[in-house]
């Protein structure tokens, strides 16, 4: 059978690959990310050799009496400018495929109308094709109405990443709404509170709105699929067991039933959503050390100097750029103090140190919480180093946290 990765589609089809950001839920974009780490230039827009995965899914479909859903364009726009000139194919393939119904997900609901296709009809040509917009923010709320203005058989809205408050949301004319929160390496910054999701929600059963959970705000995709499930039995004072409760992910209605989902996002554990709903505490530990807050009251960690240079680690050449000053970092506290053999041993490492892995995750031993940015965001701290090459803007924010592991030893051992 044809599948994803994902589990709430059957299968996604990129008939072209590459974008620009252009709205403030762009900031965490996985599909930069994956581009970027295979070698691909994010902003120009490529064809790729998947145009006959339609037609496949469309038969496996047909066999079985059953619908299938497709995600188009996860790593591009359906409706960017500069895929003007292979639309009218992808068009022609969308009809063809009647037992397929394709998720046309755009930032730019505003192209739609000029984009259709001659015989639209007011959509009653292509039933299979569902019209939506991302709107993860209320600074996007202009995209909805402009999804309303267009007649067709189904509009949908992703509010993914939700990065905000939408509880005043408006979804007439809307047909389905899913929600979740940022993946990559920006998850920690950009967290979904799981009430925010819990609005949307509740606006969707006011409305009787299908609605569908993706996932929780994680490094991974589809982590914490129950979380929301979670969130709503504590919101009504039940308590419930994170391996079977339900998890919330309704569909539109379809003339034929849907070919079955395969689940592979994975659940959180009791510890996993304690963590993930738990008061954020004034510090941070890892196995017992903790920084002390005497040590780190108000602390300021200056940039590197700007005649600082050094090589990635996955660099074929031998030499090195100077790199900029990467701006300042503002670093938290805690009221315990860090063990004098943690302080002397993160020292030795910090002083005699040229690797950019080591000193980052020194840097995450003594504050797990800290990020460093790396390549595109395509990776955490557990996979570097996580792509072809180094990013120049990585190496800076590496250096930015050397020099705060410098800072923070330096106070702790004064504390």
């Amino acid at each position: 059978m044809i599948d994803t990765k994902i589990s709430w589609a059957h299968a996604t089809w990129n008939p072209w690959t590459g974008c620009d950001k252009v709205s403030k839920e762009c900031v965490g974009c996985y599909a930069d990310a994956l581009l970027t780490r295979t070698g691909r230039t994010f902003n120009i827009l490529a064809l790729t050799q998947t145009w006959k995965t339609p037609y496949q899914l469309n038969a496996l479909a047909k066999a079985q009496g059953r619908q299938a859903i497709c995600f188009v364009c996860s790593l591009s726009d359906f409706f960017h400018a500069d895929a003007d000139r292979w639309r009218r194919d992808a068009w022609r393939i969308i009809h063809d495929c009647k037992n397929v119904n394709f998720m046309l997900l755009t930032k730019r609901p505003e192209r739609i109308t000029a984009c259709l296709p001659g015989d639209w009809n007011d959509g009653k040509n292509y039933p299979n094709a569902w019209l939506g917009t991302t709107c993860g923010a209320r600074s996007s709320y202009a995209r909805l109405d402009a999804l309303r203005s267009i007649p067709c058989a189904l509009r949908f809205v992703s509010v993914e990443p939700l990065m905000e408050s939408v509880a005043d949301i408006d979804l007439a004319g809307i047909g389905w709404v899913a929600v979740g929160g940022m993946s990559g390496a920006l998850h920690a910054k950009h967290k979904m509170q799981m009430a925010w999701a819990a609005e949307v929600h509740d606006v969707c059963r006011r409305h009787e709105v299908p609605f569908l959970f993706k996932q929780a705000s994680h490094i991974h995709t589809e982590r914490g699929i129950n979380a929301l499930s979670l969130y709503l039995a504590e919101r009504e004072g039940k308590v419930e067991d994170p391996a079977t409760v339900p998890v919330i992910r309704e569909y539109p209605p379809t003339d034929v039933p849907l070919l079955p989902f395969t689940e592979h996002g994975k659940r959180f554990s009791a510890e996993d959503w304690k963590k993930y709903s738990g008061v954020q505490p004034k510090g941070h530990r890892k196995h017992g050390t903790s920084v002390s807050a005497a040590a780190l009251s108000d602390a300021i960690i200056p940039t590197p100097p700007s005649t600082t240079s050094i090589s990635s680690p996955t660099a074929t050449s031998q030499s090195s750029k100077p790199l900029r000053p990467a701006g300042r970092i503002q670093i938290e506290s805690e009221n315990d103090r860090p063990s004098a053999s943690t302080v002397k041993k993160c020292s030795r490492v910090v002083a005699s140190s040229r690797s950019i892995g080591d000193s980052v995750r020194m840097v995450q031993g003594v504050y797990p919480q800290s990020i460093a940015e790396w390549p595109s965001q395509s990776c955490s701290i557990s996979e570097f180093p996580g792509g072809p090459e180094v990013s120049q803007r990585f190496v800076t924010a590496a250096l930015a946290w050397r020099d705060a592991a410098r800072t923070i030893i330096e106070r702790a051992a004064m504390g």
